[in-house]
This record gives C-alpha cells, sequence and structure tokens, in this order.
C-alpha cells in the first residue's frame, strides 16, 4: 500500500489536523477535569487534569506527539489504561479500587490488540 493510500485510510496520522480542532483540546480537558472533581472529588480531578492536559498539549504540538507515538507506539498504547480508569471511575459509583481492577482486566485484553494493529499499520 502506497503512502498516499494510507494517507487516505488515516488522515490524522499523517496530516495535522487544523488549528481550531487542536486548540478544542485546552478546553475540553478543564471541562473534563472539572467534572470529574465535582463526581470524585479533587484527587481524581488532578489526576484527570494531568491526563487530559497532557493529551491537549499532544494535539498542540502535533508533529512531535505523532513522531513519538510511530517511534513507541507500545508507550502510546498504553495511554488508553489511564483513559480508561477515568472514564470507568466518571461513569460509574464503583470504588476506585473496582474501577483499578476493572480497567486491568480490559488492559490486559486491549493493549496486546492493539499494539499489534498498530505495528501492522
Amino acid at each position: 500500500m502506497t503512502p498516499q493510500a494510507r494517507a487516505a485510510e488515516r488522515p490524522f496520522a499523517t496530516r495535522r489536523p487544523r488549528l481550531w480542532l487542536r486548540l478544542l483540546g485546552v478546553p475540553v480537558a478543564a471541562m473534563v477535569t472539572m467534572s470529574m472533581i465535582d463526581v470524585r472529588g479533587v484527587a481524581m480531578g488532578v489526576v484527570t487534569g494531568l491526563v487530559y492536559g497532557l493529551l491537549a498539549i499532544g494535539m498542540l504540538m502535533w508533529e512531535p506527539m505523532v513522531s513519538w507515538s510511530r517511534r513507541h507506539p507500545f508507550l502510546d498504547t498504553l495511554m488508553i489504561i489511564p483513559v480508561q480508569f477515568l472514564a470507568v471511575a466518571y461513569f460509574t459509583r464503583l470504588s476506585l479500587i473496582t474501577c483499578a481492577a476493572i480497567t486491568l482486566v480490559t488492559a490486559l485484553l486491549l493493549v496486546p490488540l492493539v499494539y499489534l494493529r498498530r505495528r501492522k499499520t
């Protein structure tokens, strides 16, 4: 498959999103953080702010983030874990230990599958 065909299939992998879309990551990260503070308290809000803040910074610094992601596909795939943990903690009333256990079990299944899929592309 040619690089142009891959770019057509995966537009964000090779083309930078428009500036307005990348800038949108900052208020989204702030809103998710504030919402987590309301649901789970300040400590979880700080964790959420760190995770989503790093994602927002990655969106703003698109080329270095994509370059790092290509060089380190396994580490990039591991980003699923904190995002999933925060989602489970936000959308359920389960204890944080239970949320972590759910995240661990699903990560043991998802991370290898996503990593193998990324290596093929």
